[in-house]
């Protein structure tokens, strides 16, 4: 049966504090069976077909992460459970689909037609313009690119990416606002 929330913090540090590998692999174990329901739920969300897949590879990626997760709370340790389901799922359809699918809430869904259909839709040679600008700042500007597609498009939190890279939060929004001036002074010229 899953723990309580609060008890999550309390595993991991039962983990970090285990001698031999043996007790390290059952904490690891109730760990996982304690925060199955709610990955399991997030895959579902966001790549139902491949969830049964996927949920291997982010509990794998979680459990081997273990030793150098830093934090100490529930909140953090969530928040970096979530981040690594999210980049596995990123990753997988990056590498099945140069498009990556992105997963939308049948509300949200339900509110961009209604409001698409307020709009014209996009002529063929904006769509061409468009995926030329794309495809020069990916070649321009890789890291620009990588990092401006997790925020605006796999609508990564701030705080998310400041994790991915190991930087502070404010560090991390300023290298997002710069790139994303870089990119618009590149699209410019081009």
């Amino acid at each position: 049966m899953p723990r309580k929330m609060d008890a999550i913090i309390g595993l991991v540090n039962e983990y970090r504090k285990a001698l031999d590998t043996t007790e390290k692999i059952k904490v690891a174990h109730s760990i996982i069976v304690s925060i199955s329901d709610r990955m399991t739920l997030f895959l579902l969300g966001h790549a139902a077909a491949e969830a049964q897949d996927l949920r291997q590879l982010v509990f794998i990626a979680i459990v081997q992460g273990l030793e150098g997760f830093r934090g100490e709370s529930d909140g953090e340790f969530w928040s970096w459970c979530y981040t690594i389901a999210r980049n596995i799922v990123a990753k997988h359809f990056g590498k099945r689909n140069k498009n990556p699918t992105i997963s939308v809430e049948p509300e949200q869904l339900a509110r961009l037609v209604d409001a698409s259909a307020q709009r014209e839709a996009i002529t063929s040679e904006e769509r061409t313009i468009l995926n030329d600008a794309l495809a020069v700042l990916e070649k321009a500007m890789p890291e620009c690119f990588s990092l401006l597609w997790k925020r605006y498009i796999m609508g990564f939190e701030i705080r998310e990416i400041a994790s991915e890279l190991g930087v502070a939060f404010d560090t991390a929004r300023m290298k997002i606002n710069r790139c994303l001036d870089s990119a618009q002074s590149l699209l410019e010229k081009s």
